[in-house]
């Protein structure tokens, strides 16, 4: 298992970042190779990730949830990968966000996109 963990300052007060990442539908618009997450139910996710020449499919559980604090999930079929992202406000309107994910060595470069996701979630939120 490859373990990663980055963050970023987002200069927007923390409901309104925490928003805007549990709004999975729209993790293309920010994270590289990802083509789609959909909700299947309240707790249940399907991804479809480019890496590479291919497409790897899977379904994630939502295995805490804790609003404007903290939301992890895991993959459930064929992977291994999980992830916690951590909300902390610094003041009114800078909060930082923090992804930990571990992931086995078939999505490693998928987990190397995460500092550079953040990147793009931060120049998404405060364009």
């Amino acid at each position: 298992m490859l373990g990663v963990e980055h963050q970023v300052e987002v200069a927007v007060p923390l409901a309104r970042a925490y928003g805007v990442w549990t709004q999975f539908e729209d993790f293309p618009r920010f994270m590289e190779g990802v083509e789609e997450v959909r909700h299947l139910d309240a707790t249940h996710l399907h991804w479809r990730v480019r890496i590479g020449d291919a497409v790897r499919e899977w379904e994630a559980e939502l295995v805490e949830v804790r609003p404007d604090e903290r939301i992890a999930w895991r993959a459930t079929d064929g992977i291994a990968w999980s992830e916690v992202v951590s909300f902390h406000p610094l003041d009114d309107a800078v909060t930082r966000v923090t992804v930990s994910a571990q992931v086995d060595e078939v999505l490693a470069s998928v987990a190397r996109r995460v500092e550079h996701d953040l990147a793009r979630f931060k120049a998404l939120l405060e364009d």
